[in-house]
């Protein structure tokens, strides 16, 4: 299990730095063609608009492993005896939710699909931006699975 959520990490911090490094390349051609040649280039900000969603997307899964999510300490302060429950409990809610973005996401994807929209600008058809949406769902999902295990062997 350790072995796979480190693949996962991994995966995670490689695809999110080349995203990052994406954007910044994008953003600065937007500004430079802007600016510099008085030529504005549009489709790179939509572009890096997605590229920043997915990103975000990583980091809030990424954030599970690191244990760097938001958390509010003073319940955990003030209940110590009762910590691995409330960890359990948290962990399943946040699976929960994730089946629950899996599930509408797909949903809408199928919507998206069926539609055939394009993006205005870059024309990248609109169910791929909406596959991250159940995506982030089962990645969300996996983690905290994953956590719930982690627990258990504990």
């Amino acid at each position: 299990m350790k072995k796979f959520e480190s693949m996962l990490c991994l995966f995670e911090t490689i695809l999110g730095s080349f995203m990052l490094f994406s954007i910044l390349v994008l953003l600065t051609i937007s500004v430079a063609s802007r600016y510099v040649f008085v030529k504005p280039i549009t489709w790179t900000d939509e572009l890096s608009t997605f590229l920043f969603v997915l990103m975000t997307y990583l980091g809030a899964s990424y954030s599970i492993s690191t244990q760097s999510e938001l958390i509010v300490n003073t319940i955990y302060e003030r209940f110590t005896s009762i910590q691995k429950q409330l960890d359990y409990f948290l962990h399943s809610i946040r699976a929960l939710c994730a089946l629950t973005l899996m599930y509408s996401g797909y949903k809408y994807l199928l919507a998206e699909f069926q539609l055939k929209i394009l993006t205005p600008l870059c024309q990248i058809p609109c169910y791929y931006i909406a596959a991250m949406v159940p995506f982030l769902g089962l990645l969300l999902f996996i983690k905290s699975i994953l956590k719930i295990i982690q627990l258990k062997t504990r």
